[in-house]
């Protein structure tokens, strides 16, 4: 009708906007799983070889709840995830016997800006910013729990995916006292 969206918060604040978008994710097609009888939790589960709980059966992409290396079980939902995990189902499946230790980041362009990130970058996670300039528009987020990095978003900043693999490592073996340290631990470029 051209009179756009009113939202009211839980605490009776009202929002209006010309439209609103609501991204809640997707669940897991594991349907024929679950028939066939294989382990299903959020997600078909995998081991480091994408291989599911009946042999031969392998499980790749989205639905595959597997051992992420640096941060334990995880399901991901974006497509770098699905291509190395399905490449990499595809070379077990064909007699590799590799580990998958792989993991993936997110990315996307909106507009003139765009971010990559890696981890998990979950609003419950402990957060450090740092800013170019103390301005937001290009800067690096750091996602914490108990001192050790679990995510990173590089908000303009580029290149720097492995970095933040790097950290999510090393604070896992080594957590941060002061998470304030971490700023400029990744530069912007």
């Amino acid at each position: 009708t051209g009179e756009g969206v009113r939202i009211r918060l839980e605490d009776g604040t009202d929002i209006a906007a010309d439209v609103a978008v609501i991204g809640i994710g997707v669940l897991p097609r594991t349907g024929l799983a679950e028939a066939a009888g294989l382990d299903v939790d959020n997600g078909i589960v995998v081991d480091d070889r994408l291989r599911t709980s009946a042999p031969d059966v392998y499980a790749a992409g989205d639905v595959a709840l597997y051992p992420d290396a640096l941060l334990g079980q995880r399901r991901v939902e974006h497509v770098d995830h699905a291509e190395k995990s399905g490449e990499h189902a595809g070379k077990v499946m064909a007699g590799a016997d590799e580990a998958y230790d792989y993991t993936p980041f997110f990315w996307s362009d909106i507009l003139d800006a765009g971010y990559e990130a890696v981890g998990e970058t979950s609003s419950r996670l402990d957060m450090v910013e740092d800013w170019k300039d103390g301005q937001v528009g290009t800067g690096v987020v750091y996602y914490l729990k108990s001192g050790a990095v679990r995510g990173v978003l590089l908000w303009n900043v580029w290149d720097s995916v492995d970095r933040g693999r790097e950290l999510i490592a090393e604070t896992a073996k080594e957590p941060v006292t002061d998470p304030e340290t971490l700023r400029g631990r990744i530069p912007f470029g």
